[in-house]
C-alpha cells in the first residue's frame, strides 16, 4: 500500500475530481438561465449575503442549533458500538439538513423582503440541483466511481 494515499484509493483524488466537474458543468448552466430568467442578483461565490438583519440573527441561530446537535450527536455516537450507530446521527446527515434549512430560510427571506420577488426561486432551484445531486451521488455510491 502507497503511504503517499493514506488509506485511499490511488484514484481517489481524479474520482472527486470528476465528479465535481460533473457536478459544475449541470450547475453553471442551471444557475446562468435561471438567474437570467428570473433576474436574480449574482451573489459572490463563497460568502453568505443576507437580505436584512432578521435573516442574520436567524442564520446564526441555526448555526449554533446545528454545532450543539452535532457535538451532542458525535458524544451519543462515541458511546455507541460501531454497529449500533444511527445515520440520523451522522455528519452527513447533520449537513444535509443544515444547508436544506439555511437555504429555505434565505428563500423565504427573499420571497418575503427582497425587492425582485423571483429571486427565492433561483435559490430553490439551486437548492433542489444540489440535493438531487447529492442523493443520486450517495445513493449510487458516487455514480458507482467508489464501489469496492
Amino acid at each position: 500500500m502507497n503511504t503517499l494515499t493514506y488509506g485511499l484509493d490511488e484514484n481517489f483524488w481524479w474520482k472527486l475530481l470528476f465528479i465535481v466537474a460533473v457536478f459544475l458543468i449541470f450547475y453553471i448552466p442551471i444557475s446562468m438561465i435561471s438567474r437570467r430568467l428570473l433576474g436574480a442578483k449574482r451573489g459572490k461565490i463563497f460568502s453568505t449575503d443576507y437580505v436584512n438583519a432578521v435573516h442574520k440573527k436567524a442564520d446564526w441561530v441555526i448555526r449554533g442549533i446545528f454545532i450543539a446537535v452535532l457535538i451532542i450527536g458525535f458524544i451519543i455516537n462515541a458511546a455507541m458500538f460501531s454497529s449500533d450507530l444511527k445515520w440520523y446521527l451522522q455528519p452527513y446527515f447533520f449537513m444535509f439538513v443544515f444547508i436544506g434549512v439555511t437555504e429555505l430560510l434565505r428563500a423565504f427571506m427573499e420571497w418575503k423582503y427582497e425587492e425582485n420577488r423571483k429571486a427565492y426561486l433561483y435559490t430553490l432551484i439551486i437548492l433542489t440541483y444540489s440535493i438531487v445531486f447529492l442523493l443520486a451521488l450517495f445513493f449510487t455510491d458516487g455514480f458507482g466511481l467508489f464501489l469496492n
